[in-house]
């Protein structure tokens, strides 16, 4: 009944918000049992299987949000940015600045929020330029190339790093379909892998052709 109640809310906001996983303010002995939870497990893999076109178009409407493309991923770049800000009313703030570590305050903090505001795709106000977060914060071309590299082994029967790759976009797969929200964390592992392995190729072809051509010289 939570669920239906309330439409507007995705996974995320349904499990902190909402009573929907279970009662905060109930008695523990009041919660559900473990009974409850497996027959929740069966009823949603139920509905699932029953309306794969729902959740598979809700799965990668979510992917999609996630993965930054559209510029519409979430991330705490305005939360980190705005740390250190006098009126902050974040209520984690406190919990971070009271535990009083060494050299923690920046010596420049205009400086840092602005250089934060423009890696989170914003200007020196905060205010969000939609063309740069969408670069900056974007895991689909990491992604489209770790699965190019894939491929690419398949062709060359180099069956190890294949199967190692398999392994890691297998991953991806689960990910796709259990990310309760848009959370560009969600990601960060294939973006990072994914820049890191494009990067590597880059030097791998530039040091092959240097390797070629200082050979050439060398044997005129």
């Amino acid at each position: 009944m939570v669920i239906y109640n309330n439409p507007q809310l995705n996974g995320e906001d349904l499990y902190w918000h909402s009573d929907c996983v279970r009662n905060r303010n109930a008695d523990p002995n009041d919660d559900y049992t473990k009974e409850d939870y497996n027959a929740y497990l069966k009823a949603f893999i139920k509905l699932s299987t029953k309306y794969t076109s729902v959740v598979v178009s809700e799965r990668w409407n979510l992917f999609i949000k996630a993965s930054g493309i559209t510029g519409s991923s979430t991330e705490n770049v305005t939360l980190a940015a705005e740390l250190f800000d006098d009126d902050n009313q974040n209520s984690v703030v406190p919990v971070i600045l009271n535990n009083h570590w060494i050299a923690f305050k920046p010596v420049f903090k205009n400086i840092r929020k602005a250089v934060i505001y423009l890696f989170g795709g914003r200007d020196t106000e905060g205010i969000e330029i939609r063309w740069i977060k969408m670069l900056m914060w974007n895991a689909i071309i990491p992604i489209v190339f770790l699965l190019f590299i894939w491929i690419h082994l398949v062709t060359k029967k180099n069956w190890y790093p294949w199967i190692a790759g398999s392994f890691v976009l297998s991953k991806l797969i689960i990910i796709i379909l259990t990310e309760p929200t848009g959370w560009w964390m969600y990601l960060l592992t294939y973006y990072l892998i994914g820049n890191v392995v494009f990067i590597f190729g880059l030097w791998k072809i530039y040091s092959k052709k240097y390797y070629n051509s200082h050979i050439e010289s060398s044997q005129r």
